[in-house]
């Protein structure tokens, strides 16, 4: 009788620790598709995941849309050869009309724009001016011609999506088109600090975009103590390009019209021109203008071509050229 009673227990027991070992693994597989656990990406996608993003669109016609798993991933280099049919202005940039109708039909395009001229308030809320509004609509005919959409996609404030929508319209497209990608187009992408942050550092070294320009350029300037703000510069360019830009080219549609701000756009510039445009705050007054930005060219031989581009008539702007910017300010809250 107390044999049987022990058997009892012991069998017992092993039913409560296996149930618990059950649980555990449940626990680890839960945590192991858990977007955000050690070993995700933080930023965009690697050029093994494109098409995969759930929480993005195809960007297809109508019709032909295709499901994530069959957009095939896109395996490319940059090269620093230029194969379109193309002159820069005397400042180095090229116009953005230019390059897309330079590019032939098998060509995929994408282009990274600061947004329009806005209103002077910094917040989400702040819309385009007339000019603004003027500027994204004669970029917008400029590209016009053929039968093709574009894609487009920009942060989550009011002046970069007015700036895609405005385009679009110029084009004859439908407004009110744009996709919203703030984490792919994410202002702040070269910083490890908050802007906030290096607005406050900023804020008795010559403002902002001293300190952007500066880095940008590998300038000496508070060269310790701002190494710890920013990202490798030419590691994190080649990122963006690649992760963020090239690894979704499939998921778009043959042009594309990304919309941001110009703490992203002036290192994306100095990147993409090896450093030879000048937009050097830091030495020449000089900061990227609005709808200036970069050109991310895919040939024909998957080779990645990079050109810096105006949207209006000069690619850059300078202390004091308008009243709607603060110099003191990243233009990214």
């Amino acid at each position: 009788m107390d044999w049987s009673k022990n058997t009892i227990k012991l069998l017992g027991l092993v039913c409560v620790m296996g149930f618990l070992v059950l649980m555990s693994g449940c626990g680890d597989d839960s945590t192991s598709s858990n977007p955000g656990a050690p070993g995700s990406q933080e930023f965009g996608f690697s050029n093994s995941s494109a098409g995969t993003d759930p929480g993005s669109e195809s960007g297809t016609e109508p019709g032909t849309e295709q499901s994530a798993a069959s957009v095939e991933p896109i395996s490319a280099t940059i090269t620093t050869e230029r194969s379109l049919s193309v002159v820069a202005d005397s400042n180095g940039f090229f116009d953005v009309a230019d390059i897309y109708k330079a590019a032939p039909s098998s060509y995929k395009i994408a282009f990274v724009l600061r947004h329009a001229e806005r209103e002077s308030g910094l917040g989400q809320e702040s819309p385009l001016t007339e000019v603004g509004v003027q500027q994204a609509l004669n970029l917008g005919a400029k590209l016009a011609g053929g039968d093709e959409s574009f894609y487009y996609a920009s942060t989550d404030f009011i002046r970069t999506r007015e700036t895609c929508n405005n385009i679009a319209k110029g084009r004859g497209e439908t407004a009110s088109v744009t996709e919203t990608q703030a984490d792919l187009l994410n202002g702040s992408y070269f910083l490890t600090v908050s802007s906030d942050s290096l607005d406050a550092f900023a804020l008795k070294k010559g403002g902002g975009w001293k300190i952007i320009s500066a880095y940008a350029y590998g300038e000496d300037y508070y060269a310790e103590q701002m190494k710890p703000l920013f990202y490798d510069f030419f590691e994190r360019g080649n990122q963006f390009i690649m992760e963020n830009i090239v690894a979704n080219m499939n998921q778009w549609k043959r042009v594309s019209v990304l919309v941001t701000h110009d703490i992203l756009i002036e290192p994306l510039v100095v990147y993409a021109s090896n450093r030879t445009v000048d937009v050097n705050y830091y030495k020449s007054r000089r900061w990227v203008n609005y709808m200036t930005g970069i050109a991310v060219v895919l040939n024909g031989n998957s080779q990645v071509e990079l050109y810096p581009v105006r949207g209006t008539e000069i690619g850059f702007m300078m202390q004091g050229q308008t009243t709607s910017v603060s110099t003191d300010s990243t233009d990214v809250k």
